[in-house]
């Protein structure tokens, strides 16, 4: 899970954990990357902006596909339902993009084959 103010997502987090999920945090795209690098994942669900990139969520996913990591990408942040932010994820490889937890989580079990 990547975001710079992991505290907003705490519930979501423990909620995933209550199903036997491991969450692994991250607060930049840097340690995300490392942390990608160094062992497997089943998704990563991103926030959008982390400052000073407006768009670190895309560009955490730029840098995975350039590492060929065929790990799953679900953006979880403000706005993330808009459909201009849907297609846009969407067309750059994210295999969703919303702004509600029952959607993320209708999302991410989906996506880990658990629903």
């Amino acid at each position: 899970w990547v975001d710079d103010r992991p505290m907003n997502n705490e519930a979501e987090r423990e909620a995933f954990e209550a199903l036997g999920i491991q969450i692994v945090l991250a607060t930049t795209t840097e340690d995300a990357m490392r942390a990608l690098q160094e062992r497997r994942f089943d998704l990563v669900i991103s926030d959008m902006g982390r400052p000073p990139d407006e768009r670190a969520g895309y560009t955490l996913l730029s840098k995975m596909k350039e590492k060929s990591m065929r790990v799953p990408l679900l953006i979880y942040a403000a706005g993330g339902n808009m459909p201009a932010h849907r297609a846009e994820a969407l067309n750059r490889g994210a295999v969703g993009s919303t702004n509600g937890a029952t959607e993320l989580f209708e999302l991410a079990l989906k996506t880990l084959g658990a629903l």
